[in-house]
C-alpha cells in the first residue's frame, strides 16, 4: 500500500486544532491580524490594476465595504456561517468565517470615481485605472459594488 507524501499536512492539522482550541476560549482580539484572508490576485491589464478576491457566500451589499483613503484601497467585510452547527455535530471545519480586511497601496493620481467594483459568482473584481502621470490629492470615496445575479442553477 502506498501513501501519498504530504509534508505539510501535519502543520495544517495543527493549525486547525489551534483554531478550535482558541475558539473554545472565546474571542481572540490579539489574533485579529491573523484571521482569514480571502484569496486575492492583483494584476495589470494595460493601464488598469485588477484586484480579484474569492468571497463566496457573501452579500456584497451587506457584508462588504470598499473605500479609498489617501491612496490606500481598503476592502473590509465579514463572512458568517450560513447556518449554526453544534461543535459535536461538526466533522470538518475548513471554511473560514469572521471579519477580514485587505489594503492595497495605489499610486498617486488614481481618481476614486473611476474605480469600479463588480461581484459575480462569489468573486469580487475591482478595476482601478492608473494614470500615466501621478497627481497629488487625497480624498475618501466609497466604491459601489455592482452585483450580477446568478441565473439557471
Amino acid at each position: 500500500m502506498m501513501t501519498k507524501w504530504a509534508p505539510f499536512s501535519a502543520f495544517t492539522e495543527l493549525e486547525q486544532e489551534m483554531h478550535t482550541l482558541l475558539d473554545h476560549f472565546g474571542g481572540r482580539p490579539w489574533l485579529e491580524g491573523f484571521g482569514w484572508r480571502p484569496d486575492t490576485d492583483i494584476s495589470r491589464e494595460g493601464s488598469t490594476l485588477v484586484v480579484e478576491m474569492d468571497l463566496p457566500g457573501m452579500d456584497p451589499y451587506r457584508d462588504l465595504h470598499i473605500d479609498l483613503v489617501d491612496n490606500v484601497l481598503r476592502i473590509e467585510g465579514e463572512r458568517c456561517e450560513a447556518r449554526p452547527i453544534k461543535e459535536a455535530d461538526r466533522y470538518i471545519h475548513e471554511r473560514r468565517c469572521g471579519r477580514f480586511h485587505r489594503s492595497v497601496m495605489l499610486p498617486d493620481g488614481v481618481r476614486s470615481e473611476a474605480i469600479s467594483a463588480h461581484y459575480e459568482n462569489g468573486t469580487l473584481t475591482i478595476r482601478i485605472p492608473v494614470p500615466e502621470v501621478s497627481v497629488a490629492g487625497h480624498e475618501r470615496h466609497q466604491i459601489p459594488i455592482r452585483v450580477t445575479e446568478r441565473t439557471g442553477i
